[in-house]
């Protein structure tokens, strides 16, 4: 059963004046009702008053006056006959008294004549009438004879004749009497019945009045216990509403509305829960952004203890060995080792430097793209040539898929896009010992010229833990500070991925497992170019080149690109298949690994240089940074050139270019226009 107080106050109140309109309707009934009823019995009791008051003045006007008109008719009938017998007496004195009398009758006809009621019938009006004029008639006759000295037979015939008046007159005043007898009961009974209607409508009138107070003393009990059951709902409601705010001020957010109405307590309640939904997202937000500034505020802690230790080191490095060079190496090693240190330590600070610097610019908005064709499997095969050491020293294994349907030629900032790749790269080669990195690019969409690549570099490393995916490529952010020690870093370079990215109109994306290993997934957007925008005069080499080179990924990258040229390439996987291929036919060129040839390297070259005809020229990829001592040696011993690890592909081809044009070197030299091959 539905509580009083669950009830909606608009149905309350709708239910209070319906009952307020149907007592109102009674009381209107009742009350028009007794209205009607009243005005019905005034209605009757007007009307029998009127006839009452007709009755009564007909009764004092006419009725009465001719009672006494003929009563005092038939007295003087009376007198009439008694004058007349005294007159045959023989009284002269009579005389007079007859005369007066019959004038009394005349005007008595006159009256009676003019002036009969409607009430009585004319009958009895011509009766009284008749019997006047005879009267009349025998008093004049009389009266006559009188005055002639009639004998008395003839007074006796007129005796006889007023007897009969006077009978005749008797019959008609008792009719008349009985006449004025009924009206005047009529009268009294009129008057009564008019008394008894007034008593009735009084008693009515009373019932009707109290009838009229009761249902009114009703009325306004109902209202008042709606008013009452109102009232204790809006304040019993407005408690609950109080202990659900004060709950709310508590920190109580999850608990439930105190009652589901739809009225405007009710809308109060759905208020008062979306303000609290509200504070809630609002409190949620705010912890939200304030464990945000505090991850962001420890990332940047992190960070700095990171970059103070990512630039003392080199720095660290680089002092030592200066002293070390200062103070005068022992002997060729300890020096040889001593700028490469340095060396490595600068180039690795002049990178951290770089990066502050693009994050900088990424930070304040200012980096822009520098957007021209470029050449893509050229991009790419730098790249891998950059890391090919250090994928074998980590005894990794390096191979990329390139699609066959890309363009040779794009246009966009390779200066960014090697910068991400080598970020990219570089972290895959980093976290995986003993493994695999893989390197893909193929066509996500193509619309017109413009070219939507997909670059993906997969690892089977370490991998990153969920936990951390999604904070990857925020600013300061690295995996683990436990990693971090391990491996170094500054946790700039996937943010600052990112960004550049974004810019080039692409996004990145990682997924990853413990243990199996990670996959960057990135894409930009380029430009197609059938040639390049500026014309380029480049050779076409025709020259026959011989690859003797340990790192397979290497080889195949160098005799791609040399093939790209225009050479003839063919490559040996070992020191006596070199011999024997350098003995048995003529090469243009020569590029050796020094790592294969390091146990004996003076007495190989030798044996290479004496093998041919004309002097072969020998570029020698070495572990030493050009101009060192012993390259210097190499040098006396039929190298033409020497480039130092990582190779950087374009001054290979440029170098590969120059020593072929060397004079005494008859190799087909031919000019091709804007292909963009180098």
């Amino acid at each position: 059963m539905m509580r009083l107080s669950n009830i909606p106050l608009p149905k309350l109140t709708f239910f209070a004046l319906i009952v307020n309109s149907v007592f109102l309707f009674i009381l209107i009934a009742w009350f028009y009702v007794a209205i009607q009823k009243a005005n019905m019995s005034n209605s009757y009791n007007l009307h029998f008053a009127k006839i009452a008051s007709e009755s009564s003045a007909e009764f004092i006007d006419v009725i009465l006056p001719l009672h006494n008109e003929v009563i005092s008719l038939e007295r003087l009938l009376q007198m009439f006959e008694y004058e007349i017998k005294l007159m045959a007496i023989g009284g002269d004195d009579y005389q007079t008294i007859l005369h007066a009398v019959i004038i009394d009758l005349e005007r008595s006809y006159k009256t009676l004549k003019s002036t009969w009621p409607k009430q009585i019938p004319l009958q009895l009006r011509d009766s009284v009438l008749e019997n006047i004029d005879t009267a009349i008639m025998v008093g004049r006759r009389v009266f006559d004879v009188k005055n002639q000295n009639m004998s008395l037979p003839d007074f006796e015939g007129n005796l006889d004749v007023i007897s009969e008046v006077q009978t005749s007159m008797h019959v008609v005043v008792n009719k008349i009497k009985r006449i004025i007898q009924k009206n005047g009961i009529r009268n009294v009974v009129s008057v009564k019945y008019t008394r008894k209607q007034v008593e009735e409508l009084s008693d009515e009138l009373t019932t009707t009045t109290n009838s009229l107070v009761i249902i009114s003393i009703l009325m306004f009990c109902v209202l008042g216990v709606l008013q009452v059951v109102l009232t204790n709902t809006l304040r019993v409601r407005l408690r609950k509403l109080q202990a659900y705010a004060k709950g709310i001020e508590k920190g109580e957010f999850e608990q439930e509305l105190p009652f589901l109405v739809k009225d405007a307590t009710g809308e109060l309640a759905k208020s008062i829960q979306s303000m609290s939904m509200t504070l809630i997202a609002s409190i949620k937000q705010g912890q939200h952004l304030a464990k945000c500034a505090e991850q962001a505020s420890e990332a940047k802690s992190n960070f700095l203890a990171n970059m103070s230790h990512e630039i003392r080191t080199p720095m660290n490095i680089i002092m030592g060995f200066s002293q070390v060079l200062s103070r005068g190496a022992r002997n060729q090693e300890q020096t040889q080792e001593a700028v490469e240190r340095i060396y490595r330590a600068s180039k690795g600070l002049l990178a951290l430097l770089n990066d502050i610097l693009d994050f900088s610019k990424i930070e304040a908005g200012k980096l822009e793209l520098n957007v021209a064709p470029f050449d893509l499997a050229e991009l790419l095969d730098s790249q891998l040539m950059l890391f090919s050491q250090q994928v074998q020293d980590r005894k990794n294994e390096l191979c990329y898929d390139m699609a066959g349907d890309i363009p040779l030629i794009v246009t966009g900032d390779s200066q960014r896009l090697s910068q991400v790749l080598t970020n990219l790269i570089g972290n895959a080669v980093k976290f995986t010992q003993c493994g695999e990195v893989e390197v893909g690019v193929c066509i996500r969409s193509h619309i017109g010229q413009t070219l939507v690549l997909e670059f993906s570099i997969r690892d089977t490393g370490i991998g990153i833990d969920t936990t951390y995916q999604h904070q990857l490529f925020q600013s300061f952010s690295q995996n683990d500070s436990s990693i971090t020690r391990s491996y170094g870093g500054t946790g700039l370079g996937l943010a600052i991925c990112k960004q550049l990215v974004k810019l080039m109109g692409g996004d990145i994306q990682v997924s990853s497992e413990i243990d199996k290993g990670s996959t960057f997934t990135f894409t930009v957007s380029m430009e197609a170019q059938s040639e390049l925008s500026h014309e380029v005069v480049k050779p076409e080499v025709k020259a026959k080149i011989l690859i003797f080179y340990g790192n397979t990924m290497v080889r195949n990258i160098l005799a791609g690109r040399l093939g790209r040229m225009g050479c003839s390439v063919e490559i040996v996987v070992s020191l006596s298949d070199m011999l024997d291929r350098i003995a048995s036919y003529s090469f243009d060129m020569a590029v050796v690994d020094e790592n294969e040839i390091s146990f004996n390297p003076s007495e190989i070259l030798t044996t290479i240089k004496q093998s041919t005809v004309n002097e072969l020229p020998i570029i020698l990829i070495s572990n030493y940074p050009t101009g060192d001592c012993e390259v210097s040696e190499m040098h006396k011993l039929a190298v033409s050139q020497v480039l130092s690890r990582p190779i950087n592909q374009t001054d290979f081809l440029n170098v590969v270019r120059r020593t072929l044009q060397e004079p005494c070197r008859s190799v087909e030299l031919k000019m091709v226009v804007g292909t963009g091959k180098s």
